[in-house]
């Protein structure tokens, strides 16, 4: 077995680009062929006007925090306004995202690691179909990566705790000034400040870190507009039930509301995540049983394996969010799937490194590798998100391609649009009403 074993591990360089090659495919499958989603509308056009000289709160309403504007700004600016950029733009970050997973996956728990962290990630076309949209979801998930590998990593205290916090609060900078990031920044802080009590420079750095970034981040947009700057990423989310109310869209949600939203979107999440759910939590129910049995010490191990409680404390505090979120969606869950992926990874190979029976070992791969196998194929049959349509004909990157030439003939060029639809007016290369972005 341990043969085989090194011969298949031998081959992980061409393992890792065949991965790689994969998911790039995948990816541009989706860029082309998926679903548009009716928010890639908002940060197409914010991103347009931002690379046209507009600033957002000031010239046009955004509900989050401007760095993803900026950032997708860049592309637009160079290459054109089109949504296919933009989508591009996002895959360039999910590549990204595969190499960070690989790459922390291996250096937490081997070859064996890399490798199922890396075949849950390719294999979720749900998560592939968000990735590759013109969001912020691929951005936050890639920086959320950087700040892992940054804090795992193997550099000083002194120098690690307060890089670290860049990525994170450059996350802040993507959402809401309050929202789980943000508070998982503070605890950050609070962790840095506890574990370098006594070296008061590296608390004072961290926190000048934090200060900085979002500083620089947020305070012009404060500056200029700070009224619009905390209506639009405040309040409008905070108030945006009570105005369906008011405006008639819908009626208070009760209890059984309530209940019936949370198990509607856990059954999603569950159809959609199966694969890492079911490892995770066979994962945990081997756990327990070593602990009731006596063999296994929860303290010490935990003691052993801080980076994975690091992980596994992020994962916990996010579905709890997730869970209490009264506006909860399926696909807030593709935040934490590359650290999942890696927990998943790093503990299965672990028990399987601990089973001295290679017949159970094989049964374990064959389970293992067919979960991964079946998930794009159970995905695919659901006829959601991550069912790309198959012929470009079809699709509703067509569609568009086709309503924009439609625009284009009746309007002439610097020509105002009035529509809640932007990416029709963007890709006719058409100006937006003011304030229209949303």
């Amino acid at each position: 077995m341990s043969e085989i074993k090194g011969s298949f591990f031998k081959r992980e360089k061409y393992l890792f680009w065949t991965f790689f090659a994969v998911y790039f495919i995948l990816g541009l499958v989706f860029v082309f062929l998926s679903k548009f989603w009716t928010d890639e509308n908002w940060y197409l056009g914010g991103s347009w006007l931002i690379a046209n000289g507009e600033v957002p709160f000031r010239d046009f309403f955004s509900h989050h925090n401007p760095l993803q504007l900026y950032v997708y700004a860049v592309p637009q600016y160079l290459f054109g306004p089109s949504l296919i950029v933009g989508r591009l733009t996002s895959l360039l970050f999910m590549m990204l995202n595969f190499v960070l997973v690989w790459r922390l996956a291996r250096k937490l728990g081997g070859r064996t690691s890399a490798l199922i962290a890396g075949g849950l990630l390719i294999s979720n076309l749900f998560v592939i179909y968000y990735f590759t949209t013109l969001s912020y979801r691929v951005l936050e998930v890639f920086l959320m990566l950087v700040f892992f590998t940054v804090l795992l990593g193997d550099w000083k205290d002194s120098i690690k705790y307060p890089l670290a916090v860049l990525p994170i609060s450059l996350v802040v900078g993507i959402r809401y000034p309050i929202d789980f990031v943000s508070g998982l920044l503070v605890l950050y802080l609070a962790f840095v400040a506890y574990r370098n009590w006594q070296k008061k420079r590296v608390v004072l750095i961290s926190l000048s870190v934090a200060g900085l970034s979002l500083g620089l981040i947020m305070l012009p947009f404060i500056v200029m507009a700070r009224d619009q700057f905390f209506f639009s990423t405040v309040a409008f989310n905070f108030l945006t039930p009570s105005y369906w109310v008011d405006f008639g869209i819908t009626s208070p949600p009760g209890i059984i509301d309530r209940i019936y939203h949370l198990l509607t979107i856990q059954s999603g999440v569950f159809q959609n995540f199966y694969a890492v759910a079911a490892i995770l939590f066979a994962l945990l129910f081997y756990l327990i049983s070593k602990v009731v049995t006596g063999k296994v010490n929860i303290k010490e191990l935990a003691a052993k394996n801080q980076n994975l409680v690091f992980l596994l404390i992020f994962i916990v505090l996010y579905e709890m969010f997730c869970l209490a979120a009264p506006q909860s969606t399926v696909s807030l869950r593709v935040f934490s799937l590359g650290v999942t992926a890696i927990v998943a990874g790093v503990g299965l190979a672990r028990v399987m490194a601990a089973i001295k029976d290679k017949s159970a070992t094989l049964l374990l791969y064959g389970l293992i590798i067919g979960l991964i196998i079946l998930t794009p194929f159970a995905q695919y049959a659901q006829g959601n998100e991550a069912r790309p349509t198959l012929t470009w004909q079809k699709t509703e990157m067509k569609y568009i391609s086709d309503v924009a030439n439609k625009v284009a003939g009746h309007t002439e060029e610097g020509d105002r649009i009035l529509t809640f639809t932007p990416v029709f007016a963007i890709q006719a290369g058409r100006e937006l009403m003011p304030g229209t972005t949303m």
